[in-house]
């Protein structure tokens, strides 16, 4: 357990965002808005608002390979990355 006290980040904070500013990044890029990128990956709005606000989805999840599709981008970086994420915030 972490923990988090007001107004103070751990060294790790920004590691969790990494995959969400990847993907951000990469559908800003692709000059797609996130509905159009959800639209394309076959998942919910919600579901990929999500990921961008830096929720790690679990590493077999079907989201990933989805998202990587939408993207353009290999689906093994995106779950190398999300991988250094998680343990990064263990």
């Amino acid at each position: 357990m972490h923990l988090v006290m007001p107004g103070v980040r751990s060294p790790l904070y920004g590691l969790r965002f990494t995959l969400a500013n990847f993907i951000r990044c990469r559908r800003r890029q692709l000059r797609m808005s996130i509905g159009q990128a959800a639209e394309l990956a076959g998942i919910s709005f919600a579901e990929w608002s999500t990921i961008e606000a830096g929720y790690l989805p679990d590493p077999g999840s079907i989201s990933l390979y989805c998202i990587g599709g939408a993207l353009q981008v290999r689906t093994k970086s995106l779950l190398q990355l999300c991988e250094i994420c998680r343990r990064q915030a263990a």
